[in-house]
């Protein structure tokens, strides 16, 4: 299968962060390398992308499931996944 390369409009609208947004994270090391193609164009293998969304998904799920854990037996408004024996099977 061939990798597209995704520019930088294409990557605005995929990640929803600016290009300044994107500039610091992948200095930090925190978003996918952008690649070189000619003098006045550059972009993003479409495969690397998909990854770090991957990545971010999987990252926003352990974090909830940590808060939930936390948030367990302190709730006052009885929301279903906080009430033992309420959650949806």
């Amino acid at each position: 299968m061939i990798d597209r390369i995704i520019s930088e409009n294409e990557c605005e609208t995929f990640s929803t962060l600016s290009k300044s947004q994107r500039n610091r994270l992948m200095r930090l090391g925190k978003f996918p390398k952008k690649y070189k193609i000619c003098d006045r164009r550059s972009g993003w293998f479409e495969s690397e992308l998909n990854e770090w969304a991957d990545g971010i998904k999987r990252q926003k799920a352990e974090n909830d499931a940590i808060a939930l854990e936390g948030h367990k037996g302190t709730c006052r408004k009885r929301h279903m996944l906080c009430v033992p024996g309420t959650q949806k099977q």
